[in-house]
């Protein structure tokens, strides 16, 4: 509004906002979104060859039996020079008790659970605040590719869904996915009605395409364990919280993409690099 952009540029910078930060322009801080659709451009969109499942995969075998799936954390508690876990099994809930503890749960969700351990008061307020975009997710499967390809075949719609690409176009064989994105509040209106949703905003861009072979729809707010799809800053946040996502309470340490390097917030690259920092923070701890 100050610098008058012209009503085109606003127009992009709207959808931007929307299929990026997977929330409504107006809630996003505006240092936020200029620093990170300022430095996010790199020229290139790298992929694990394979797929992800790889990389799980390969964290699961290094790991075997210590993976311990459908026990939710439900207290996390600091006492002298140990972390207490309290997770909930088939059985009950069962304390796990350890030198230190790295929390990677969105803090979306990890302000519902208690913890006792020196947080600072900006910690608190961070945990209990930070805000997360909604998303919905619709892939749409089809025979052949008929999409065009430039920007990573990336192309911004004002409607139900805002963004859609084709994530398999380095993938061998014939048949084709397109990835359809609504964020924000339009994402939370979705409901039911997704799949068919996406099957009409491709059509409204690709008149001729054909009948999909399957489709499948993903809403991030509506999943208990996320609550949302990842972290965005709203004005005055990223000036407030910044200094203290990456640091320790304690022996209680934090991680995901919620405490990544700004330019890594909101994507697995950015999860991936601060597990690294919290190990490094932990080994640090060890040596002093």
């Amino acid at each position: 509004d100050t610098h008058s952009i012209a009503p085109f540029a606003r127009r992009i910078a709207r959808w931007l906002a929307s299929s990026f930060f997977a929330t409504d322009p107006e809630l996003i801080g505006i240092g936020f979104f200029a620093y990170l659709t300022g430095i996010s451009d790199t020229g290139c969109n790298m992929r694990v060859r394979g797929g992800i499942s790889r990389l799980v995969d390969a964290l699961a075998q290094h790991v075997e039996q210590r993976v311990h799936i459908g026990t939710p954390v439900r207290r996390i508690q600091q006492t002298g020079e140990t972390v207490t876990v309290n997770v909930e099994t088939a059985s009950g809930l069962v304390e796990v008790v350890a030198d230190s503890a790295i929390v990677t749960i969105p803090w979306s969700v990890l302000r519902h659970i208690p913890i006792e351990a020196p947080l600072v008061d900006a910690q608190r307020e961070a945990i209990s605040s930070l805000p997360y975009g909604g998303v919905v997710k619709t892939l749409l499967q089809y025979p052949h590719r008929f999409s065009s390809k430039p920007n990573f075949g990336i192309v911004l719609l004002e409607g139900d869904y805002q963004a859609i690409w084709e994530p398999t176009f380095a993938q061998m064989g014939t048949e084709k996915i397109l990835s359809c994105f609504s964020g924000g509040t339009r994402s939370l209106k979705l409901s039911e009605r997704a799949g068919e949703l996406a099957v009409a905003a491709v059509n409204t861009i690709y008149p001729d395409a054909p009948e999909i072979i399957t489709s499948r729809s993903y809403d991030w707010s509506a999943d208990e364990w996320a609550r949302g799809a990842y972290c965005y800053f709203r004005p005055g946040d990223l000036h407030g919280f910044d200094p203290y996502l990456t640091q320790s309470a304690g022996r209680v340490f934090f991680a995901g993409e919620h405490t990544a390097p700004v330019e890594y917030r909101g994507y697995m690259e950015g999860a991936i690099r601060s597990g690294q920092r919290a190990a490094q923070q932990i080994l640090s701890l060890l040596s002093e």
